[in-house]
Order: C-alpha cells, then sequence, then structure tokens
C-alpha cells in the first residue's frame, strides 16, 4: 500500500540525504599519488619536497643537502590516512632515500619541522592526515580537524621550511600556510 502523506515524503527525503552524506567524506579522500603544494601570503603554490628527511617548500634545495627530492605521496596500504613519500624521479637526479613516511611534530614534541621518517618516534605523528577537498588536515585522536602548517624562511632565497604549530610570533617571517594537493593553476 503506498502512503500519499507529506510526512512520509519528508522522511523518505531525511533518509536519503543522510545515506548520501556518509560517503562524501570517504570520496574526498585521493588513492592515486599526490604532490603536496603550499599557499600563503607571497607563496603561490610551492611545492613540497624532501631534504635530508625535513620537508621544504620552494624550487631546489639547500646547497647543503646530501639528499633532496621532489615528494610523491601515496596513502598506505591498509591505512589511507599514514602518507608513504618517493623520490619524484623524473624531477629529482640525487634521491637517495625510500620507503619514508610524512610526518608532523606532536603536540609534546620539542620541535616544529614536518618531515619523513623510516622509523617514528612519539614526538611524530605519521597517521591522521586527509583531505577536504584539495586541503590537507590531521585528524586528531580526538576528532578534531587541524591545519597548523607555516612556512619559515631559510637562508636559500625562494625556500622555506616546512613547519608545524608554529605560533612563536619571535620567530620573525614565519607565513601562516594551507597544504593542497592542487598545483597551482598554470593559465
Amino acid at each position: 500500500m503506498l502512503v500519499n502523506s507529506p510526512l512520509v515524503g519528508l522522511l523518505l527525503l531525511a533518509a536519503s540525504v543522510l545515506a548520501s552524506a556518509s560517503p562524501l567524506l570517504a570520496r574526498a579522500a585521493s588513492t592515486d599519488s599526490f604532490g603536496l603544494y603550499a599557499y600563503g601570503s607571497g607563496i603561490g603554490g610551492l611545492p613540497v619536497f624532501y631534504s635530508d628527511g625535513y620537508a621544504y617548500i620552494g624550487y631546489g634545495s639547500p646547497l647543503n643537502a646530501s639528499s633532496s627530492a621532489n615528494v610523491t605521496l601515496t596513502e598506505s596500504p591498509g591505512d589511507s590516512t599514514t602518507w608513504a613519500a618517493s623520490p619524484n624521479i623524473t624531477t629529482s637526479s640525487n634521491a637517495t632515500w625510500s620507503d619514508k613516511f610524512f610526518y608532523v611534530p606532536s603536540p609534546q614534541a620539542p620541535f616544529h619541522r614536518v618531515g619523513f621518517t623510516s622509523n617514528s618516534t612519539s614526538y611524530q605523528i605519521t597517521s591522521g592526515f586527509t583531505f577536504y577537498g584539495h586541503f590537507t588536515f590531521l585528524v586528531t585522536s580526538s576528532g578534531a580537524w587541524e591545519s597548523l602548517f607555516y612556512a619559515k624562511p631559510t637562508a636559500y632565497s625562494g625556500i622555506w621550511e616546512l613547519m608545524w604549530n608554529q605560533t612563536d610570533e619571535a620567530d620573525s617571517g614565519v607565513v601562516p600556510l594551507t597544504l593542497k594537493n592542487s598545483a597551482p593553476s598554470t593559465s
């Protein structure tokens, strides 16, 4: 028997909205390889790259680095919130590393540098990363979504250290950032 009632119609509409909303978050994450690009004041989509275990943004590398490479990230099998890093061999010639994971420092860490590690410590958070659209977030153990990325200038023009939760105002020159998995437009 078909019931023609506005209340039944509203209930069916509400149920379909709730059922279709759940998969939206899952579709926001990428299963393909991707790069990360930094956007902030004066920083218009510079790529994240690896240099001696740390994350930098810009083109080139610190002159004293023993190993630098642009980074390609993929979601780890079994944990889409852990991002495995590998050198982008089409743009890097001196890549001597592999099997690294992207990390941000934990709140207890005595440092603010973002980097790549093979063996994480209690000071390094290597899981919880996700995208909301193209924007990078860390989902904490309490369920909070955080994006606390900053750029700190280096002694090398156009190269910045990628930092996390760097809010010390005495540290001049830091720039709040948004990290995205989309490169800047070339048009």
